[in-house]
């Protein structure tokens, strides 16, 4: 199968927003597009749980251009761990209010993650 994080939106408000998504067949550069988000913003969460799949270990990032690197990195990036419970207030700023996320496993094509992200408006 093809990877798919199917996205399910919750406590949407006038300052921010909660992304909850369901990875399945998730590779290493398997990537989700987040849009509607604020132009200018915090990442505030990034949870991840890890269902089923070959990989031990994960190294989730949240990026303002899809495949980012170095400085387009605005959270995560903190090295692999078996789950992920990151929180904290990274700023990020986006012309079309998009991110991008990867939970990037440390091996397989068949790993399914249950992410949690949250985004708060502004600086």
């Amino acid at each position: 199968m093809a990877y798919s994080a199917s996205e399910t939106r919750t406590g949407t408000h006038h300052r921010g927003v909660s992304v909850k998504l369901a990875e399945t067949d998730g590779a290493p550069a398997s990537e989700a597009t987040i849009s509607n988000l604020p132009l200018k913003g915090r990442v505030r969460i990034v949870r991840l749980e890890k269902s089923s799949g070959d990989a031990a270990t994960f190294d989730p990032v949240v990026a303002t251009s899809a495949g980012g690197t170095g400085n387009a990195i605005v959270a995560g990036d903190c090295g692999p761990a078996a789950a992920f419970n990151l929180i904290g207030f990274y700023p990020y700023e986006t012309t079309d209010g998009t991110l991008y996320y990867r939970s990037r496993p440390d091996t397989g094509i068949n790993n399914a993650t249950n992410v949690e992200l949250a985004f708060l408006q502004g600086w």
